[in-house]
This record gives C-alpha cells, sequence and structure tokens, in this order.
C-alpha cells in the first residue's frame, strides 16, 4: 500500500467515526476521541512523508532535466516527451495543450512520476508553485492566458470597452473633474474690453479613491475527472472563464461597491427616463427618444444600447410616423437580432434587467466607466491536500478589478433643464 493509499485509509476511518456520531446524534465516546486524536497524528506523519518524496522526486527530476534554453536544440530534451522551449513553445512549457499539462499533473499527483516539463527551465523559473508541500503546479502562461481571453469572448463584454488601466496597487486615485464649459466652477473663456484686466479661473480636481476587490472562481474537480484529460482541459478552458466574465460583466453593470466595483445602475449618476404619462405598453417610440435626449452628446459615437431580449418583438413595432426607429443589421432580417435604434447599435443581453423591470433597456457610453485593474491578470493555484477523503483537488482562479463611474451625477444642461449622462435607462413601467 502506498503512503496516499494509507493516507487515505486513515482519512476514511476517521470520517467513518464522525458519521457514526452524527448519524446517533452523540458526542464522541472517550475511545473514538482517542483513536480520532491518533488517527491525526498518523495523517500529520504520513502528509510529511508524502511532501518529502515529492521534493526529492523534484529535486531528482531537476538533477536529470535540461537546463532549459532559449532556442530550440536540435533534438528534443528531457524524459516523457518533453519538447524543446523555443520561442514560438516558450509559453506552453513544452504541452501540446491544456489536456496534455492536465495529465502530467494528474500523474504527479498520484504518485505516477513527475513530467520534466512541470520543471521547465527558464521564464519565470519553472512550473511548481513550491509552497509550503509543493502543493501543486503553475499552469503555462500559454495556457493561462488562453483561460483569460476566452472569459472577455462575449458580444456582452464591457472590460474591452471601459476605461481600463493596469496598477500594481490595490487602490488607486482617479481625478475628478466634471466641470463644464457652461458652469463657474472649472476652467472658463471671457470676453474682455481692451487694455482690461484679465481675470483668472480656478481649475480645480479632486482625487477619488477607487478600491481593487477580488473576484475569484474556486471548484474541485473528482478524480474521476482528473483521469479524463480532454474533459478537464474542457472545464478549465470553459467553465471558470464563464463564471469570470458573467461576474465582471455583472459588477460593471450591477456591482454595489462594497467587496466589489460600483456599477453605473447603482450610481448617482446614472439618469432614469421617467415613462409617459398613461403608457400601458412595455416600450413606445417617446421612451427612446427622451432617452437619447439625455444622453451626453459626446458619448453619442460610442454609445450603445443594451436590451432585454424579450423587447425585441415591441422593438420592431416601433415608429415615428411611418418611420420605423428600429433598422435591422445591413444584410436585411439574415443576421437579426441586432440592429440599430435611432441610430446606435444594439446588444440584446442577459445582463439586462427584467422585461418591464428598470434596466431592461439602457442606452450606455461604457468609456464613461473607470476600472482599473492588477498587473498580471488571471491568477491560478492548484491544492490536492485538503481534499484527500473525497479523491479530489482544488482549482482557483483570482482576478482583482475595481470600478466606478467617472461622473458622481448627471451634468447639468447649458440651456434646459434636463441633466445628461453617460448611463440612461427607462424607469420600470
Amino acid at each position: 500500500m502506498t503512503l496516499l493509499e494509507k493516507l487515505r485509509a486513515k482519512l476514511a476511518r476517521a470520517a467513518e467515526i464522525k458519521a457514526t456520531a452524527e448519524t446517533e446524534k452523540r458526542e464522541y465516546t472517550e475511545a473514538e476521541v482517542t483513536e480520532l486524536e491518533t488517527l491525526a497524528a498518523d495523517c500529520d506523519k504520513l502528509q510529511n512523508q508524502i511532501e518529502l518524496d515529492k521534493k526529492l522526486s523534484g529535486m531528482s527530476a531537476e538533477l536529470g532535466a535540461p537546463s532549459g534554453r532559449k532556442t530550440a536544440p536540435e533534438k528534443p530534451a528531457g524524459n516523457q516527451g518533453a519538447q524543446a522551449k523555443g520561442p514560438e513553445s516558450e509559453d506552453t512549457r513544452g504541452f501540446n495543450d491544456l489536456a496534455d499539462f492536465a495529465s502530467a499533473v494528474y500523474a504527479a499527483n498520484t504518485g505516477n512520476g513527475i513530467d520534466n516539463r512541470l520543471y521547465a527551465a527558464g521564464g519565470d523559473g519553472g512550473m511548481s508553485t513550491g509552497g509550503n508541500g509543493g502543493e501543486g503546479f503553475m499552469v503555462p502562461p500559454a495556457f493561462s492566458s488562453k483561460i483569460f481571453e476566452l472569459a472577455l469572448e462575449d458580444d456582452s463584454d464591457l472590460l474591452g470597452l471601459v476605461d481600463q488601466e493596469p496598477t500594481a496597487s490595490n487602490r488607486v486615485e482617479m481625478p475628478a473633474d466634471e466641470s463644464t464649459p457652461w458652469v463657474p466652477g472649472g476652467i472658463e473663456a471671457r470676453w474682455r474690453a481692451e487694455k482690461s484686466k484679465m481675470d483668472s479661473t480656478k481649475f480645480d480636481t479632486s482625487a477619488i479613491g477607487v478600491d481593487l476587490h477580488s473576484l475569484y472562481a474556486f471548484t474541485h474537480l473528482t478524480e474521476e475527472l482528473l483521469e479524463d484529460a480532454p474533459r478537464l482541459a474542457a472545464r478549465l478552458s470553459v467553465k471558470a472563464p464563464a463564471a469570470v466574465r458573467w461576474k465582471l460583466n455583472e459588477a460593471i453593470r450591477y456591482g454595489t461597491g462594497v467587496g466589489q466595483p460600483l456599477g453605473y445602475m447603482n450610481s448617482k449618476a446614472l439618469v432614469t427616463v421617467a415613462k409617459e404619462s398613461g403608457q400601458t405598453l412595455k416600450l413606445v417610440a417617446e421612451n427612446v427618444a427622451n432617452m437619447v435626449s439625455r444622453l451626453l452628446p459626446s458619448s453619442f459615437n460610442r454609445a450603445h444600447w443594451e436590451i432585454n431580449p424579450e423587447l425585441l418583438s415591441a422593438l420592431m413595432m416601433l415608429k415615428i410616423g411611418d418611420m420605423p426607429i428600429w433598422t435591422p443589421p445591413s444584410t436585411g432580417f439574415t443576421n437579426a437580432p441586432g440592429g440599430f435604434l435611432l441610430g446606435r447599435p444594439i446588444r440584446f443581453t442577459e445582463h439586462a434587467k427584467a422585461l418591464g423591470a428598470a434596466g431592461d433597456i439602457q442606452l450606455i457610453d461604457p468609456y464613461g466607466y473607470y476600472m482599473p485593474v492588477k498587473q498580471g491578470g488571471l491568477k491560478f493555484a492548484q491544492s490536492m491536500h485538503l481534499l484527500f477523503d473525497t479523491n479530489e483537488q482544488a482549482l482557483r482562479w483570482t482576478f482583482r478589478a475595481g470600478g466606478q463611474t467617472k461622473l458622481s451625477k448627471p451634468v447639468a444642461s447649458a440651456h434646459g433643464s434636463a441633466a445628461k449622462s453617460h448611463f440612461v435607462t427607462l424607469a420600470a413601467r
């Protein structure tokens, strides 16, 4: 019996004792307490031995591995199919794909030998995460980056459209200048008579602190799934990015600002247009026209509509006189839905609120949203130590970002009473 099998047996016995006590709704007996203490001590010893064996195996693998180079040698070096680290393959650390990497990690964690590619030299110093017990292996940069790229492959993604800024800090200061040429308090231009004195105006900006918050995806994978490398690759490259993508985009729109970014729908800069008097339909042409009138003119060329797909039937019927205000894509109805509403493109998205609720139709300029993100992008970690008793491993992705609207309130009009903003929505009907 291997050390790992002995450890699993000890943990299984401890779980059996615990389950018996819980089923009988009682405390542990003295004999059970004594046995649990013995099991805990045995598990500690076994785990220390396992970690020691892994370290020694790693050292042996490193001694037998090639030193690494930036240009590919004439013949591949290393064992178990290790590939040369030429410039084109450097970021993959010699692995063919994510499934190939997953298979090597599984073999290493089950005592079946460590693939030399997991200790690839050069670059960032190797693939092992080290830690207290060498608890896992880093995902090769090429695959880690691909996971994050997949997280942004969505027609509803706003991360590439907002004003994004990388930072090494967990808190940044955003300069705030909400002055306009027509409101006193900013830089003003003035007429003067010949030889008269010029009066200066003070240009004053304040700084708004923006905290970066941690977003994570944390999952357990069973031993059966770990043995199936293609399915594991799909889980890593599809499921985790989808979860990260959804949460990031929800935060830009609806974040509370507490432990997460402040979304524009919860910002005081949001303009909410009232429904028409006596309106019974979910959407009328007047709603759309009024929303456009409340958008900052400077934002019109960047703005787009975010609309609940259930509003499509109402959109297709909207007219001003005999003129439809919804225009299908340029290819006609072949590639519909989508198209344009009063000249601005439409994104039908599940991020829009329920039909009839405030937020089911939004007109937004994403560049009016400031989003600092932590340098280094998506971080990955793996551990198998906590889940021996269930034959599982834990995988975790973390990403740190903050965000809020650039405006703290809508901008007053120069000649009118209606304030304007980068973000406009329709009130509940």
